[in-house]
């Protein structure tokens, strides 16, 4: 379901079949083509996962559930990639700055 500002919500029981296909493919290395198989012989229910400590709803409940979207997703990692690239070429001039002590000091020996 879309809302006003691009805003996209989920039905809980469509996360518990995203949750559990992210399982399949991921954790039990199921391929798309065979885990497509598995839904239609098997059905959604055997994929879903229920969400934990919340009895799991009807199935025809239309409460909304906001999940992250990929830009919120980008945003985090982004802020992540820089700490770790400050990090980084903090410890590349450390080791620079180690390697010139080192030099120095084997050319005056």
């Amino acid at each position: 379901m879309k809302k006003g500002g691009g805003r996209r919500y989920y039905r809980p029981e469509d996360v518990q079949l995203l949750s559990g296909i992210r399982v399949f493919l991921y954790e039990k290395d199921f391929s798309i083509k065979r885990l497509q198989e598995y839904l239609l012989k098997e059905g959604v229910d055997k994929v879903s996962i229920p969400t934990k400590n919340k009895p799991m709803p009807a199935s025809n409940s239309e409460t909304p559930v906001k999940i992250k979207t990929t830009a919120t997703k980008l945003k985090s990692e982004s802020k992540k990639t820089d700490n770790r690239d400050e990090v980084l070429r903090h410890a590349l001039s450390s080791l620079t700055n180690a390697r010139d002590i080192l030099s120095t000091t084997l050319k005056n020996n």
